[in-house]
């Protein structure tokens, strides 16, 4: 896909809409500089059809590969988060693209040693791993794809906020649930 032309992969992409295995998305289903891309998602048809490609199930292949569309009457896998998070999940992409169009004019991506990833910076998810990699190797990047990961950095680390939220909420009931269990509360 990567070297078709914009024509061809325009023809390509109308054909599988043709066909109802793509469907472009609505200007309601994403902020507005996101549908002015004119995106598409596989439809149900064309996940059951990936699934089946992949010798799956369409359940087995979203949780083992995380497939997600589906439309807005019969979402499928993570979808909705990919919607809410678009810009980010488009700065992700081309993250992705970026990355193998160097390993095609490299013989292959090295991460550079000397940067070290702390734990402190793990725990508190303020970095995307695929994000982070492509750094170390010195992928180069574009302001705006570097905005974007800017932004997916603070979506990650909201995340992260809700997730410290809830285990500890978790901690709590299971602390406080029974007078015998409150010895580990204090």
């Amino acid at each position: 896909m990567l070297d078709w032309s914009p024509p061809a992969l325009v023809r390509r992409r109308d054909r599988l809409i043709g066909q109802g295995l793509l469907r472009l998305l609505g200007t309601d289903e994403a902020p507005a500089e996101v549908v002015e891309l004119d995106p598409v998602e596989a439809t149900v048809e064309g996940l059951e059809l990936i699934a089946a490609q992949q010798g799956l199930t369409l359940a087995a292949a979203v949780r083992a590969n995380g497939l997600a569309g589906g439309g807005p009457e019969r979402p499928i896998g993570s979808r909705g988060m990919l919607l809410a998070h678009a810009i980010h999940t488009l700065g992700a992409d081309e993250m992705f693209v970026r990355l193998i169009a160097t390993a095609r004019g490299r013989a292959a991506l090295v991460p550079d040693p000397s940067w070290t990833l702390t734990a402190s910076e793990i725990g508190a998810y303020t970095f995307c791993p695929q994000a982070s990699y492509l750094q170390r190797c010195r992928v180069p990047v574009t302001p705006e794809a570097d905005a974007r990961r800017q932004a997916g950095s603070g979506t990650h680390h909201g995340i992260g906020r809700q997730t410290d939220v809830v285990q500890a909420r978790a901690r709590s009931r299971r602390c406080c649930s029974s007078p015998s269990a409150w010895r580990c509360c204090w």
